[in-house]
C-alpha cells in the first residue's frame, strides 16, 4: 500500500525493488512507494485505481509473445540472400537478439510483481549482481543499436559515394561490438556495488545516483537525441533527392519508386518509432526522479508511479515492433519473408520425405 502523508521521505536503504518496475529504477527508488509492507491506505485514499492486475499482465504477455516471435522472423528475413550482405541486416539481427532478451527479462519482472512472487534476485548475492546488471545492460544496448542503424542510414543517404566503404557488414559488426563493450563497461560500477541486504538487492548511494545518470542520459537522452537528429537529416536529404529526381521525370511516382528511397524509408520509420516509444518513459522517469530527489510533492509522485505501467506498455512496444514495421511498410520485405518461410517449409518437408523413404526402401543385398 502507499505511504501516508505522515511518513518520512523514502531513504536509500528502504528502496528494494530496482528491477521490479518499468525501466529498472524500482529496486533503487520505486518499490516501497507502491508497497511498504503494511495495510495503510493511500494518501487520502487517492489514487483509487490499481493497474497491476491480471489483465495488465495479459497485455504484457501479448506484447512479449508477439515481440519475440517478430524478432525471430526478423532474423530469418535478414538471413535472406538479398539482405544478408547489407550492413543494416547486422544491426537488425543484433537488435532482434537484444530486444528479445529485454522482453524476456521484463516479462519475468512483471510476472513477479502482478502475482506477488519472490524475485529470483534475492536468492543470493551472485544472482542479485548478475541479473540486475544484465537487465540494465540490455536496456542500454538496444537504444544504441537503433542509433547505430540510424547512423548507417545517414551515411547511405547523405554520403552515397562513401556508402560502399563505410556501410559494410564488417563495419556494422565493429560498431555493434563497440556498443556492446561500452554497455559492459558502464555496468562495472553497478555490479561491484550491489549487495544483498536483508533480502533486498541494495546499491550504495553513489551507485544510485550513477544509475540515474545512466538511465536518463545513456538509456534515453543521448541515443534519442542522436536518433532524432540523424533522422531529421535523412528526411531532409530524401526530400531533396525526391525533388531533384522529380524535375527529370514525368511522374512523381517514378521519383518515389527509387530503390534507395524505398529501402531506407522503412528503416527510418523503425528509428522514428523507437524515438516515439522511448521518449515518454524517459520524460516520466526524469519527472519521478526529480520528485524523489527534491521531495516536493508526494501525491504527484504516487500518481506518477501508479500510471507508470501504462508507460511501460508503450516502452515495451519498441522492442517488438521492428519486424511488423518492415512488413507493414514494404511489399519487398513481405515477399522476402514469404519466400524465406516457404523455403524453410520445403526443407522440412524434404527432410521428412527422405526419412520416410529410408524406412520404406528395401534393404540392399549387401545389407542382408
Amino acid at each position: 500500500m502507499m505511504r501516508n502523508s505522515t511518513q518520512q521521505p523514502l531513504t536509500l536503504n528502504e528502496t528494494s525493488s530496482f528491477i521490479d518496475t518499468t525501466i529498472g529504477l524500482d529496486e533503487f527508488t520505486y518499490g516501497n512507494y507502491s508497497d511498504n509492507g503494511d495495510d495503510e491506505p493511500p494518501v487520502d485514499g487517492w489514487p483509487y485505481f490499481d493497474i497491476y492486475v491480471p489483465s495488465y499482465w495479459a497485455v504484457i504477455l501479448s506484447i512479449v509473445v508477439l515481440g519475440i516471435a517478430g524478432n525471430i522472423l526478423l532474423c530469418i528475413m535478414m538471413s535472406d540472400a538479398k539482405l544478408n550482405f547489407l550492413s543494416y541486416s547486422v544491426f537488425l539481427k543484433w537488435l532482434a537478439v537484444s530486444d528479445s532478451l529485454l522482453l524476456g527479462t521484463r516479462f519475468i519482472i512483471e510476472t513477479e510483481r502482478v502475482f506477488s512472487l519472490r524475485s529470483v534476485t534475492v536468492i543470493n548475492e551472485a544472482l542479485c549482481k548478475i541479473l540486475t546488471t544484465f537487465r540494465i545492460f540490455v536496456m542500454i544496448l538496444s537504444p544504441w543499436l537503433v542509433a547505430g542503424l540510424a547512423l548507417d542510414r545517414y551515411v547511405c543517404v547523405c554520403w552515397p559515394l562513401k556508402r560502399d566503404v563505410l556501410c559494410t557488414r564488417m563495419k556494422a559488426r565493429i560498431v555493434c561490438s563497440v556498443m556492446l563493450g561500452m554497455s559492459t563497461v558502464f555496468m562495472i560500477p553497478i555490479y561491484t556495488e550491489l549487495h544483498l541486504v536483508e533480502g533486498h538487492c541494495i546499491p550504495t548511494q553513489e551507485v544510485y545516483y550513477y544509475f540515474i545518470f545512466i538511465r536518463l542520459l545513456l538509456m534515453s537522452g543521448l541515443p534519442c537525441l542522436f536518433i532524432l537528429v540523424l533522422n531529421i537529416l535523412i528526411i531532409i536529404q530524401l526530400k531533396r533527392s525526391h525533388a531533384f529526381r522529380k524535375t527529370f521525370t514525368r511522374s512523381g511516382n517514378d521519383a518515389g519508386s527509387h530503390p534507395q528511397t524505398n529501402a531506407t524509408r522503412p528503416l527510418v520509420l523503425i528509428c522514428i518509432m523507437a524515438f516515439a516509444t522511448l521518449m515518454p518513459t524517459a520524460v516520466l522517469d526524469a519527472y519521478i526522479n526529480a520528485l524523489i530527489v527534491l521531495d516536493i510533492d508526494e501525491n504527484a509522485l504516487i500518481l506518477s508511479l501508479k500510471i507508470w505501467p501504462l508507460f511501460l506498455i508503450v516502452y515495451l512496444l519498441n522492442f517488438g515492433q521492428n519486424f511488423y514495421i518492415l512488413i507493414g511498410s514494404s511489399s519487398n520485405y513481405r515477399n522476402i519473408i514469404k519466400r524465406s518461410l516457404v523455403c524453410c517449409r520445403f526443407k522440412q518437408n524434404k527432410e521428412r520425405r527422405n526419412t520416410t523413404m529410408n524406412y520404406i526402401l528395401p534393404a540392399s543385398p549387401s545389407d542382408i
